[in-house]
């Protein structure tokens, strides 16, 4: 399944909008769940791209630098 560019800016927007109780909820979701295991098997690679869209800012040294 291919997700085209602007379907991948809504998906991130909306997630951006959520509460962060409900944005680490997706995260230990996506983490750790057998669940997540079978929709990488179906969307492919691109469910990565998702997931990795959740991640949480970096903090302290590991922080992008400006």
């Amino acid at each position: 399944m291919q997700f085209n560019e602007e379907q991948i800016a809504e998906m991130q927007e909306k997630f951006m909008n959520l509460s962060e109780g409900k944005k680490e909820l997706l995260r230990k979701f996506f983490r750790d769940s057998e669940e997540a295991r079978i929709l990488r098997a179906i969307v492919g690679p691109q469910f990565m791209d998702l997931v990795n869209m959740t991640r949480e800012p970096k903090r302290g040294l590991a922080a992008p630098r400006s």
